[in-house]
């Protein structure tokens, strides 16, 4: 795993990396990206559709995961969306925030908080533009949320951000990057969260997403993570018939 290579660069041959017990190798993440992998291409297709809300001034996060069977293997593609109030996108906290708004990665919503109807709208129209099997989400800052969509006829899945959730997903997000079975567009907001995230190791041998400080988000990373726990937990494909809570 990448954190040991990363704990290794950094103590022994002083080798700066994004984070110092980094759990993704990088490299190997950025050889999965592909520019030319557009969301259109998956029009109609099954998907997970993962939120993250965090905080009303941070970045919160909608993340669809599509699946294909490429050579008999099960291989995954990604699409963030990332959210940020205005005024925290204003304020002198992350330089890059501005570019990516203007490159189209970084939506922003008017005011001091993220306007989570923004986001609502988004979730239910990606349900109009794709067979949405489940709607992964953490109920923490998301309970309100979850109820609007549940009463749109949403797939509403409860699944709390604890080891026993995350653990086994991010071993397999690791292991999916290092095969080149998981497929990105190059998402720069999704690359940078991805490089800030800690596998904080656990009892058991299971490992938790944490950052190094505040300003390294990883709420991106966190959606992925969480609509792969969906995806690999699904016994078939038929959607739920009411709200789920794992």
């Amino acid at each position: 795993m990448a954190s040991a290579r990363s704990n290794f660069l950094t103590k022994r041959l002083n080798v700066w990396v994004n984070a110092i017990q980094a759990w993704m190798d990088m490299r190997k993440w950025d050889k999965c990206a592909d520019p030319e992998l557009k969301l259109e291409q998956f029009l109609g297709q099954d998907a997970i559709a993962a939120v993250d809300l965090a905080t009303k001034r941070d970045i919160a996060c909608k993340g669809l995961l599509f699946e294909k069977e490429v050579g008999g293997k099960r291989h995954f593609y990604a699409f963030l969306k990332h959210y940020l109030p205005e005024a925290a996108c204003s304020e002198d906290v992350n330089a890059s925030y501005i570019g990516w708004k203007d490159e189209g990665w970084l939506t922003t919503t008017p005011g001091d908080v993220t306007d989570f109807d923004v986001i609502e709208r988004d979730l239910e129209a990606d349900c109009k533009r794709f067979n949405v099997l489940e709607a992964p989400f953490d109920p923490f800052h998301a309970t309100q949320f979850a109820s609007h969509m549940i009463e749109k006829g949403v797939p509403m899945v409860e699944l709390r951000g604890t080891t026993m959730h995350l653990s086994q997903p991010m071993k397999e997000l690791d292991a999916l990057v290092a095969e080149g079975r998981f497929h990105h567009n190059g998402d720069p907001v999704l690359t940078w969260m991805v490089g800030n995230v800690i596998a904080q190791p656990r009892p058991g041998e299971n490992i938790y997403p944490r950052k190094e400080a505040e300003e390294k988000k990883i709420d991106g990373a966190v959606t992925i993570i969480m609509a792969l726990a969906r995806a690999l937990a699904r016994p078939d494909n038929s959607p739920p018939s009411e709200v789920l809570v794992v």
